[in-house]
Parts: C-alpha cells; sequence; structure tokens
C-alpha cells in the first residue's frame, strides 16, 4: 500500500485551515515544527486551491533560504581562504623580515669583526 503524504487541510469546525510540516533543517531558523494559518473558507474546492498555493510559495521560501544558505557557507569558505592567504603571505613577510634583520645583524658583526 502507498504511503499518504500528510495533508495540507485540516477541517476546524466549518472552517479550513492549512498545515505544513517544517523540514527538520529550517526548524532551528523558524522557531517551529509546522506551519498553520486558516485559509478562511468552508468550500472544500476553495481550500484546495490555496493550499496548494500556499505550499507552493512556502516551497519557494524554504529554496530561497537554501540559496542563502549556501551563498552563506561559499562566503564563509571565500572568507577562509582569503584569510588564509593572507596569514600566509603575511607569515612569509614576517619571516623575509626577520631573516633580513637577523643577515644584516650577522653582517654588522662580521664586518665589526666581533664574531
Amino acid at each position: 500500500m502507498p504511503s499518504k503524504s500528510p495533508s495540507l487541510l485540516v477541517l476546524n469546525r466549518t472552517t479550513y485551515h492549512f498545515r505544513k510540516v517544517v523540514p527538520h533543517r529550517y526548524r532551528w531558523l523558524l522557531g517551529r515544527c509546522e506551519i498553520r494559518t486558516t485559509l478562511q473558507t468552508s468550500y472544500l474546492r476553495e481550500a484546495r486551491e490555496a493550499a496548494n498555493a500556499l505550499s507552493s510559495r512556502i516551497g519557494e521560501m524554504f529554496l530561497r533560504i537554501d540559496g542563502g544558505l549556501a551563498m552563506k557557507k561559499l562566503f564563509e569558505q571565500d572568507a577562509k581562504q582569503l584569510a588564509n592567504q593572507w596569514l600566509a603571505h603575511e607569515s612569509d613577510r614576517t619571516r623575509r623580515e626577520r631573516l633580513s634583520r637577523h643577515g644584516h645583524f650577522l653582517l654588522d658583526r662580521l664586518l665589526s669583526g666581533n664574531s
């Protein structure tokens, strides 16, 4: 027997309500496990149309969230890469400066005759 996905519609007395479970990965962001709202109709056909439209908009919202999170992740990766490049450059520059100072110090000692 095929599994039946949960209905988007809930009949509360005479009015239909929309109900959609929030996927686990968005719950921390939305602060809820489900989205519920009244569809303000007692007619099943109207309720189905409204629920499908609302479900579609919520799906688009989740896609935008995914895109934003992906961009954030890419930004964090780029930022880490840039930071690592900067640190490597600074470290290399510091090492060159240290060697240069040490080289000058050795050269000064050799020229002054103090070994």
